[in-house]
């Protein structure tokens, strides 16, 4: 019940002074649509697949790991911190117990698994790890652009298809 009071009061938000505006998928939206919290500098939030499975043909056994950089999010982009921070930020390692969010897909000859962690630079070069959905939230309050409102819908799984509908959206496909 709390979940679908925020989500109705974020999406309320975007209607008090402006016209419905799209929602796009989340990578639509540059580093800088984000307005984040003082003192933040740079926010990401990655994601980490693993895949396994058989060949149809051959029987045999794969599994691979793959890292992406999702989303970014900065005040201050990370090419202007001295090349120590730069790459001690991009190797902080990932840790599934410290995950906000996993998914899981299975088929017939194979299965993959992915997570997310969120890591946050501060201003002052400190290097900080998101450890719930709260902890990235946090990062963007109060939430007031389009770019934000999408984030929250999607840390929160309920990003499938909204469209405009009757001065509202509503989803049109996938499941809750």
């Amino acid at each position: 019940m709390r979940l679908k009071i925020l989500l109705a009061s974020l999406l309320g938000t975007l209607t008090v002074n402006a016209a419905w505006k799209t929602l796009h998928e989340t990578e639509y939206y540059g580093s800088k649509a984000y307005t984040l919290k003082e003192g933040v500098a740079h926010v990401e939030v990655r994601k980490y697949a693993f895949y396994r499975g058989v060949t149809p043909n051959d029987k045999k056994r794969y599994s691979y790991k793959e890292e992406t950089t999702l989303l970014r999010m900065s005040r201050k982009a990370l090419s202007l911190f001295s090349r120590k921070t730069q790459n001690g930020f991009k190797r902080l390692p990932a840790k599934k117990v410290n995950a906000f969010k996993e998914e899981w897909a299975g088929g017939l000859y194979s299965s993959s698994s992915w997570y997310y962690n969120g890591f946050m630079l501060d201003m002052d070069g400190k290097m900080w790890r998101l450890e719930t959905i709260e902890d990235v939230v946090e990062m963007v309050k109060p939430v007031d652009t389009p770019a934000e409102v999408r984030l929250i819908l999607w840390l929160h799984s309920k990003d499938y298809n909204r469209e405009k509908y009757s001065e509202k959206y509503r989803k049109s496909g996938g499941c809750d």
